[in-house]
């Protein structure tokens, strides 16, 4: 969503966030929010993860604020914050980048809260403005806030009767500005063609039938926060029995009246529990939704939940004070012990599947993703197994044939993965992607009339009239020229990002690619004229931040050297040695994808130095590309001799490429050179099994 959108890397795009959607979302102030992130962090996954954690701790004050403006007190405002800002079910819209729209909307919804109330109290027609721009930010980042013009009235309930007619007022209002955005959100906004809206409707009343256990999950999850997984399999559950359906129902029956009971008991408690049911609703699958239960949907019901739990246990009520107040405690330090507990499972897309598939009954959603988070860590073959399983689950999933499709390609099968392509290109040939990997997988095989066949064809039916046309245009055009990148045809390769800069011209990491890819296409005039028009660099500026990020490594500050490396390429992209030291920290810190790909920059920019091969080599061997590992060190050898290349080239073909009169001459070379008795040993013990009858 954020490297695959050419749209965030120039501020001439931001108009175009609010008038069409993105990925079939319309999510203007995330686009936003990403636009500013890339601007300044590029493409370091730290600095995102830094504003959506300082975007949650604003969501926190805001309600601390809010409970103030409202008349509560100290203990109780302070005590839901607390709540609000330890509770588990928060760690998903932080940690998930795609989940932004939650803290943004949800901010903004505090935010209009906090001064329409401030308007009922004290009146000025300043706040009543700010609060529904606060209320317009919020249909902007996301659709379910649409809800806030009926919360608002319920919370500042308990304020001054004098403001009953500025609460009428506003409410009005915001509903009014409900309305308009709606009409334009569902009826007037292009919307590209997306799941079949009417199956999704015609399976409605199944939905409906869902709808109870929906709520008491999400009631579970809140009082109970264990559990939580990135995938809660319940869309893929059977219907439930009419016995079950009448429990659940009487269950949830239960849940709100007992939630609304607390209006006959007096103020106290009412406010936060119909906040945590009004922000529950559109997520309770009223309407039909394509993921049932995430938990990214209890953020902001969590608010008013929270709200709800501080007047519990810390309100003014002097009988079991006590008690309440030491449950309190050990509520707290429950949610903050799940967090610890939970935060090395979120560390990537592998630990966080590997864990959710290791405890979770067998899932093809889980199977799924757990097998495309092991391809990503270097072990296709392992990765296509897991996808195979899925698939065989919940067989005809057209993203399960593709991916596998994928991986097949990577290990080499590409006879198999054409097979599919086609396959899945019968049921949609009007889609580029496919017809680009289609295309590439006929020039594995050598047909290349075939794959210029397809190109020309993805090239067609991106150029389709529709929202985000150059876009899409562009993204191909990026894709046939790192296909041919690949290929070492340089001279089209060229040719394509030319014809994508003439859509983005003011890409400046295209045009530093474009006159790179000139340059080893043998035309180094035409390289040196688009180098000359380049924005002038700010060399010293790059220069120092390499530095400082050097000494934060020797320092032992791992994430700040990241963070600089990734500074200094955003100030000067063709900066080899920052490709390679950061590809070593992240492969270091067992990122070997990224890892792989700055090496491969950087060598494409500096040329061949046999360091750079043997590290590249060694980074391809952890990730299962054990014939482009060999491959990498062979070149290494040609440069210049070294005993690590050798060494790991001649164990490379010994036990991964099953190769052992390949893998000798390399052993029998790194005997020579080795120094260290522990090495020489275990060469002369590799050297004997490959001379034994077995071994031959």
């Amino acid at each position: 969503m954020i490297a695959g959108d050419p749209t965030l890397r120039s501020p001439g795009n931001i108009p175009g966030y609010f008038l069409r959607p993105s990925f079939s979302f319309y999510r203007p102030l995330r686009s936003l929010s990403y636009h500013f992130d890339y601007r300044y962090w590029g493409l370091n996954p730290f600095g995102y993860r830094l504003t959506s954690i300082l975007l949650h701790a604003l969501c926190v004050l805001a309600l601390f604020q809010l409970l103030k403006t409202l008349g509560t007190g100290f203990r109780v405002r302070a005590g839901a914050a607390l709540i609000f800002l330890l509770h588990p079910a928060a760690i998903e819209p932080v940690v998930y980048l795609s989940s932004r729209a939650e803290l943004l909307g949800t901010l903004s919804g505090l935010l209009f809260l906090l001064a329409g109330a401030r308007f009922v109290r004290s009146g000025g027609g300043g706040k009543c403005f700010l609060s529904l721009a606060f209320l317009g930010a919020a249909f902007l980042s996301k659709e379910s806030f649409l809800v806030l013009p009926l919360l608002l009235p319920v919370v500042t309930t308990g304020l001054e009767k004098s403001g009953r007619y500025r609460r009428r007022g506003i409410t009005a209002a915001a509903f009014l500005a409900a309305g308009a955005f709606a009409v334009f959100r569902f009826f007037l906004l292009p919307i590209p063609a997306g799941p079949d809206r009417l199956g999704r409707l015609l399976a409605y009343p199944q939905i409906l039938i869902k709808a109870p256990e929906v709520f008491l999950t999400y009631l579970r999850l809140l009082l109970l926060p264990v559990g939580l997984s990135p995938h809660h399999p319940l869309a893929s559950a059977p219907l439930p029995s009419p016995a079950r359906l009448a429990v659940q129902l009487a269950a949830g029956a239960g849940a709100v009246l007992l939630l609304l009971s607390f209006r006959k008991r007096g103020q106290r408690g009412f406010p936060g529990a119909a906040w945590f049911l009004i922000a529950l609703l559109p997520v309770s699958n009223l309407y039909p939704l394509s993921r049932i239960i995430a938990e990214k949907y209890l953020y902001f019901p969590l608010a008013g939940a929270a709200w709800l739990a501080a007047e519990l246990l810390l309100g003014p009520d002097r009988k079991g004070a006590r008690f309440r107040a030491a449950l309190f405690g050990a509520a707290l330090l429950f949610f903050l012990a799940l967090n610890l507990g939970r935060q090395p499972v979120w560390r990537s897309n592998y630990t966080l599947w590997k864990e959710t598939a290791a405890r979770s009954a067998p899932d093809p959603l889980i199977l799924f993703n757990w097998g495309l988070a092991r391809v990503r860590a270097g072990d296709p073959a392992g990765g296509l197994e897991e996808l195979e399983r899925a698939e065989a689950m919940l067989p005809g999933q057209p993203i399960f044939r593709e991916k596998i499709a994928d991986v097949q390609g990577m290990l080499g099968r590409h006879r198999e993965a054409l097979e599919i392509y086609r396959e899945l290109l019968e049921a949609a040939p009007a889609s580029p992607q496919l017809l680009l990997k289609a295309g590439f997988t006929y020039e594995s095989l050598g047909q290349d009339e075939e794959a210029e066949k397809l190109y020309g064809e993805a090239l067609a039916r991106a150029g389709a009239e529709g929202p985000g046309r150059e876009a899409r245009v562009a993204s191909v055009y990026r894709e046939l020229a790192a296909l041919k990148t690949a290929r070492g045809d340089f001279g089209r390769a060229a040719e394509f990002l030319e014809a994508a800069l003439t859509l983005f011209p003011g890409d400046r990491n295209d045009r530093r690619n474009l006159a790179l890819l000139y340059q080893r296409a043998g035309r180094p005039d035409k390289a040196r004229e688009i180098s000359a028009h380049l924005p002038e660099e700010r060399t010293e500026e790059h220069l120092a931040l390499f530095r400082r990020a050097r000494e934060a490594e020797e320092e032992g500050q791992l994430q700040k050297a990241a963070r600089l490396y990734y500074r200094a390429l955003e100030l000067e992209p063709a900066f080899a040695p920052a490709y390679f030291e950061l590809g070593g920290l992240l492969a270091a810190r067992e990122e070997y994808e990224a890892a792989e790909q700055l090496f491969r920059a950087g060598l494409e920019l500096e040329g061949d130095d046999f360091r750079h091969h043997t590290n590249l080599g060694t980074i391809l061997q952890l990730r299962g590309k054990y014939t482009e590992a060999a491959r990498a060190y062979r070149r290494s050898l040609e440069l210049e001799e070294s005993f690590v290349a050798r060494y790991n080239l001649g164990f490379l073909y010994l036990n991964r490429l099953s190769d052992p009169a390949r893998a000798r001459p390399h052993l029998e070379a790194a005997l020579e050179l080795a120094e260290e008795p522990e090495q020489k040993q275990r060469l002369t013990d590799a050297l004997e099994e490959i001379a034994s009858p077995r071994g031959q």
